[in-house]
């Protein structure tokens, strides 16, 4: 029977909590790994007193995370585009068993690993592909927030987005703190992962027992015999097989670039490549810290960076939970239209300040601001969802979110390809120089997000779209209303399971 209180939350608390305890620790057994394969113990337990070894280190342990990288993001983001376009077709409830299934496989690889330090670090790619192959993050990501917006009206769901990015943060806080704990014990690394898989098997169990399924079966997007795979009638009869993954790949791709009214095609696809730009510093600043962290001048410890991590995640939560509905009221409800784009830029700029404060810093008391700096940066993730959502229609949710998830994935391994080629080859000359290109790179963002607001009032102003082909609104329309028909979709005070769909 089902729990009275039906919501994910749990589920990617616990999921995050669970990514982020292996988050650090992979990245610390890969150095210790590859440490272990060409040096000494002696060298091993002081390698910032050797600075040649301690560069030999740092970069080959710089390619092997480039290497689990690719292995799991590349699988996972066809498999993720895939199975989320299927959720709309099955439910999502057990698709969103398979993440933390290839995780608690993961964890388990890792596990032995760790435990049997001299092991050839090939082996752990067998846990990156396992990962990749049920979706990784990238799955969870799609089941859980198309499951949020099955249940929630538009009245509510930039709220329940923020809870579920605070979720984000503050699990990942708690894991890293874990990891912290933990890590520094004697078989540390193997009892994190033992935890790890332990919360795995909570997840799926909290899943099947507790989480109604959002999308009944009569609301299900229906198979259409119309409608044929891709490729039925011209492949052979053993490449069908792949039909179903094109024609959702398909499907969702098709929601960026349909015809829609006034400028909202245009913005769409606008926010979209500001979600993919922080997808790139992001996944280089997570594969970078703990490598930048470790190396001196700084030279932290394992409880120092799982005490910098949790505070840096504990900030973006706690303003996540407390700030931004303050924020909603200080901006004003005249400013409606512009709310999203005002708390984007906020947050981007936060992002910037804290990248170049990493950049310089030399000393642990810098470094330490960087919390504190950043601490608005979680705004743009959860605004950015909550945006897209006013701009398409609600039986396109699924198809955005997969195809999201999807450039997420490949983008993500562009930016570990980009920060992970980059790091090695300016190490000896500053280390801090890729949080530079980092913090660039979120500088383009916050000028597309300016120049989108600017496009948007005028668009306001001259009762247009962009291509002054026609007006946007009656004559007999309210100013608020046709602030609205600008670039919101009007959904249904409440959104029926069966309007999502790719």
């Amino acid at each position: 029977m089902a729990c009275t209180s039906v919501t994910v939350e749990p589920v990617l608390f616990l999921f995050m909590m669970s990514l982020f305890m292996m988050l650090t620790t992979n990245q610390l057994l890969f150095i210790k790994k590859v440490c272990a394969s060409h040096f000494d113990e002696t060298i091993c337990s002081n390698l910032s007193a050797f600075k040649d070894e301690e560069d030999v280190v740092q970069t080959e342990a710089s390619h092997w995370i480039l290497f689990f990288s690719i292995c799991t993001n590349v699988p996972g983001a066809f498999m993720s585009m895939f199975l989320g376009a299927t959720s709309d077709r099955v439910g999502r409830k057990y698709i969103m068993c398979l993440p933390p299934l290839g995780t608690a496989f993961s964890a388990s690889v890792f596990a032995l690993s760790s435990y049997f330090i001299a092991s050839p670090l090939g082996y752990i790619i067998v846990a990156a592909i396992a990962v990749g192959l049920t979706g990784s993050v990238g799955t969870a990501y799609v089941t859980l927030i198309s499951y949020m917006a099955d249940i929630t009206d538009q009245s509510s769901r930039t709220k329940r987005f923020g809870i579920l990015e605070a979720m984000m943060f503050i699990g990942g806080t708690v894991g890293l703190l874990c990891a912290g704990a933990i890590g520094s014990f004697e078989h540390g690394f193997t009892t994190v992962y033992l935890l790890v898989l332990t919360i795995q098997i909570l997840i799926i169990v909290y899943i099947l027992c507790c989480l109604d399924e959002s999308l009944k079966p009569e609301h299900r997007l229906p198979s259409n015999e119309k409608d044929k795979p891709l490729g039925a009638g011209c492949l052979p009869r053993r490449c069908l097989c792949w039909g179903p993954i094109l024609d959702s790949m398909r499907r969702s791709f098709t929601v960026f670039f349909a015809k829609r009214p006034g400028n909202k095609r245009k913005y769409l696809i606008s926010v979209q490549v500001i979600g993919l730009l922080g997808v790139i510093g992001l996944s280089g600043e997570m594969d970078l810290l703990v490598l930048f962290t470790k190396h001196s001048p700084l030279s932290w410890d394992v409880s120092t960076i799982g005490i910098f991590m949790a505070l840096k995640n504990t900030m973006k939560g706690v303003v996540l939970i407390a700030l931004l509905p303050l924020m909603f009221r200080c901006i004003g409800k005249e400013r409606v239209i512009h709310r999203d784009l005002v708390l984007a830029q906020v947050g981007l700029v936060s992002t910037i300040l804290s990248l170049v404060n990493e950049a310089f810093s030399r000393q642990t008391a810098i470094m330490m601001l960087v919390p504190m700096v950043g601490c608005l940066s979680g705004i743009t993730g959860a605004v950015i969802s909550s945006f897209k959502t006013q701009l398409v229609e609600p039986n396109e949710f699924g198809g955005m979110f997969a195809c999201t998830s999807f450039l997420d994935t490949c983008f993500q391994v562009a930016g570990s390809l980009l920060f992970n080629t980059l790091y090695p080859a300016t190490l000896h000359i500053w280390p801090g120089f890729s949080f530079l290109i980092m913090a660039a790179v979120y500088v383009i963002s916050l000028l597309i997000v300016i120049w989108l607001q600017w496009d948007m009032k005028k668009s306001i102003k001259e009762g247009k779209n962009g291509l002054g082909q026609r007006r946007l609104l009656d004559e007999d329309e309210s100013e608020d209303e046709f602030e609205d028909t600008v670039y919101m979709t009007q959904l249904p005070v409440s959104v029926q399971p069966d309007s999502i769909g790719v």
